[in-house]
């Protein structure tokens, strides 16, 4: 076999949909790309910019270079999380794996095709695919998995265990997108810091909210159906409008009467009210924080719009709704995602978030084939010392309050000079800001929000120009949207009714298999104080600790258990990598008090799916 054809056997190795992306591209034909020979009778990749060959490993002895290199990144501590930027001819990578074993988990990043391709057909690439636990992404073939990969490999136990690794010469020929990654990095570590304060809070509502909206799921529609609807329309240069409720909103609200039946005006939950209030018609509303104060939905004429929803959102909007509704497979969704997608072969979809509902707003207009998305409302800053726009004015004596308890920061403003914000709002803008890098070129953001903290990357206009540069055709977007098939038939509804109905004693029989994990701890912690490690029950209750722990990764309810153990887990898990020297007691006592938060878990998910999922289930088939 050829060089090339070894590789492209390895890539096989990788997530399943790799090789066929890599396969649609495999005759890209290759620019800027020379292949060099060495002083030591080798072969490297070099990068033509300019008019100058940037060399991607030493012209001299690479094996030498490669090695210096790999030598830097040699300890590294087991379960890190290696971020590698570029792949160039593999050989650094693969001096930089032979350090490493299995916990270890390996991203490699390469942003450029062009390298991809000349190092396929050059350089033996094969026992870097074969390696379990790699993802591989590459720019121009699976460079929307980045963010999903990043969000999946980083955790709250593993982010202080996050290397990042630059190929020599990769942060000066690509630097623009190497800072990028580095910021996506960053970003995720950080989300990880929020998330668990979130999560320990309001997990066990997070899990309510799924078991009461799960019933309407069967009768309504996903984003899928709407993505796939919108995908057969000419949407042309149509904009999109994302609508949030920042202060600034009081400046433009009333120059959306120009844009109506012109843009897809996709209004965040908080925006309802001031949009209602001056007669302004959109086209869909989208709420996905399952804490929302119920009041912004109090307007009776919300009802009566469509949504895109999370399946963890508020259940009075599921609820009440007399219009559509299209849900995303969100946060807790595991079991039930799959039990759709083995039972009908159909996908709910998901959006990219941010954290906050607006950042859902792009990503769904991004994901329906919107060119020229236009934000307001975004201020991401207390304009003049306030988060809302009009009408929030409890919400204002909060924000004065936050301001004066919470760290605050000052943020580069629109129209120049500072403005503040604080460090949640500063993260929902660095989530703007990488997805407006991501797009550069492709779509076109513009910020026509008038105020607030400066969005750097987007355009700058105020609504009035950029409706009057882009709002030149009509569009039935309302009939769009009525027009978009339900996601499922009569059977699959059916049978998707009865499996769910199943869920309660799945719960069983989850918990008498955590039940033996407990009682295999003990033997192991009883063993350990006897000091009888080398024995045949000892290594008989690893071996059920294994199984078990098997059966926490892989069950699809688990994720679902999880948010109604999350404090428990935390704290049995919260340095888990990171303390120094844990017997292997103490890890035995963690395992066994994360499985008791399990079973607790279990017990209360039981609970609710009775008094919950199981009445809803049936009211909605009568």
């Amino acid at each position: 076999m050829t060089v090339l054809e070894q590789n492209e056997e390895a890539l096989r190795c990788l997530e399943d949909d790799f090789y066929n992306l890599y396969t649609e591209n495999r005759t890209h034909e290759i620019e800027s790309v020379v292949i060099e020979e060495t002083v030591d009778g080798k072969k490297i990749i070099c990068r033509v910019r300019d008019g100058y060959e940037w060399r991607l490993n030493s012209i001299y002895d690479t094996d030498k270079a490669a090695e210096l290199y790999a030598d830097r990144y040699e300890k590294i501590q087991d379960y890190s999380v290696v971020c590698i930027y570029g792949i160039s001819d593999g050989m650094a990578i693969r001096k930089m794996l032979a350090n490493y074993n299995e916990t270890q988990t390996i991203l490699i990043y390469e942003p450029d095709l062009n390298i991809f391709l000349a190092a396929m057909q050059n350089f033996l690439l094969k026992e870097i695919f074969e390696r379990k636990n790699l993802y591989l992404v590459v720019n121009g073939i699976n460079e929307n998995k980045l963010n999903n990969i990043l969000q999946n490999i980083i955790s709250y136990q593993n982010r202080m265990m996050i290397v990042s690794c630059i190929l020599p010469n990769y942060n000066v020929v690509y630097s623009d997108k190497c800072n990028q990654y580095l910021e996506k990095i960053a970003y995720y570590i950080k989300a990880e810091e929020f998330n668990k304060v979130t999560e320990i809070k309001y997990a066990t509502r997070f899990a309510d909210n799924l078991l009461y909206n799960l019933p309407y799921i069967i009768d309504h529609s996903s984003i899928n159906e709407l993505k796939q609807h919108f995908g057969d329309m000419n949407l042309g240069d149509v904009p999109a409008i994302v609508v949030s409720a920042g202060p600034s909103l009081d400046k433009n609200v009333r120059d959306l009467k120009a844009a109506e039946g012109k843009a897809f005006i996709i209004a965040v939950d908080s925006a309802l009210k001031p949009l209602l209030r001056e007669q302004i018609h959109f086209n869909i509303a989208i709420t996905v924080d399952p804490r929302k104060n119920p009041d912004v939905f109090s307007d009776e004429r919300i009802h009566d719009c469509p949504f895109a929803i999370s399946g963890n959102a508020l259940p009075l909007v599921v609820q009440k709704n007399l219009n559509r509704l299209f849900f995303e497979g969100d946060y807790g969704f595991q079991a039930y995602k799959q039990i759709i997608e083995e039972k009908t072969e159909k996908e709910l979809g998901n959006l990219e978030t941010g954290g906050s509902v607006a950042t859902d707003a792009l990503s769904l207009a991004i994901n329906l084939g919107f060119t020229n998305i236009i934000l307001i409302g975004q201020d991401l800053a207390f304009t003049d010392g306030r988060g809302h726009a009009a009408g929030f004015e409890k919400t204002e004596k909060e924000n004065q309050e936050h301001m004066r308890q919470r760290h605050l920061v000052e943020v580069d403003a629109l129209g120049g000079g500072k403005i503040l914000t604080d460090v949640q709002m500063a993260s929902y803008r660095e989530w703007f800001e990488m997805k407006i890098a991501e797009n550069r070129g492709k779509i076109n953001i513009i910020n026509a929000t008038e105020g607030g903290a400066r969005m750097h990357g987007a355009v700058e206009m105020t609504l009035k120009e950029a409706l009057q540069e882009h709002c030149k055709r009509e569009v039935d977007f309302d009939r769009a949207i009525q027009e978009t098939p339900y996601a499922f038939d009569e059977s699959d509804r059916a049978a998707l009714y009865e499996e769910f109905m199943q869920s309660v004693s799945h719960m069983d029989q989850l918990k008498e298999r955590l039940e033996t994990g407990i009682e295999a701890y003990k033997g192991l912690i009883r063993l350990e104080e006897q000091q009888k490690q080398n024995t045949e029950e000892y290594r008989r209750l690893v071996e059920q600790v294994y199984e078990v722990n098997r059966i926490e990764e892989e069950d699809k309810y688990m994720e679902l258990v999880r948010l109604y153990a999350k404090e428990v887990e935390y704290g049995a898990v919260e340095d888990i990598y990171t303390a120094e020297e844990l017997s292997v007691k103490e890890i035995a006592e963690r395992g066994k008090t994360l499985l008791e938060g399990y079973i607790r878990g279990i017990e209360l998910c039981k609970e609710k799916m009775i008094s919950i999922l199981l009445p809803e289930m049936k009211k909605i088939r009568r």
